[in-house]
């Protein structure tokens, strides 16, 4: 879609106001460079958006989106009551080489209560954790356009 794109842009730069695709190019990728590079407003819903509209997603305890966020501490907390606390930064490359920031988050420990301590650790017995992706949100696709 960028090469197309950057064809475009080239030929007139102002023919453009809306850019509209479908999901198959729902990158964050070809998000952040039709924003930084063409700033230009686009209509491009992300591959998971049908999905998370269901009422099986947000009825999933599994995924992070439906957990409690403490902003003020800055800590996760799942449906069984398991606090994960942030970690770690954490940078992952693409097969296209872009770069993807990540808070880490790790369970703490309950020294106090074994049945929350067997919920908090994997089967091999190392913490659970989980990876939030850094400044690409949810909140960030919706406010796009």
């Amino acid at each position: 879609m960028i090469p197309f794109v950057t064809h475009i842009f080239k030929q007139s730069p102002r023919v453009v106001q809306y850019l509209v695709a479908d999901a198959g190019y729902g990158s964050e990728m070809n998000y952040q460079k039709l924003t930084d590079d063409f700033q230009t407003k686009y209509l491009i819903p992300y591959g998971m958006y049908e999905k998370e509209q269901t009422r099986s997603y947000h009825k999933d305890r599994r995924k992070v989106a439906n957990w409690q966020y403490d902003e003020l501490n800055d800590q996760y907390t799942d449906p069984d009551g398991i606090i994960f606390t942030f970690h770690h930064y954490s940078t992952r490359h693409d097969r296209y080489g872009y770069e993807r920031q990540f808070k880490v988050y790790r369970s703490v420990k309950y020294f106090e209560d074994p049945k929350r301590e067997t919920l908090a650790t994997t089967k091999s017995g190392n913490r659970r954790q989980i990876s939030v992706k850094i400044g690409f949100t949810l909140k960030t696709r919706r406010r796009n356009g």
